[in-house]
């Protein structure tokens, strides 16, 4: 990830994990 950011992994609302990169402490939930 790039400086500030964090890469999580989320849950999307398909109940499919998928890894998003946002701003640190702050998750991406997608489709």
């Amino acid at each position: 990830a790039n400086a500030g950011e964090a890469d999580v992994m989320v849950v999307s609302v398909d109940g499919a994990a998928a890894p998003v990169r946002g701003t640190a402490g702050t998750p991406l939930f997608v489709r």
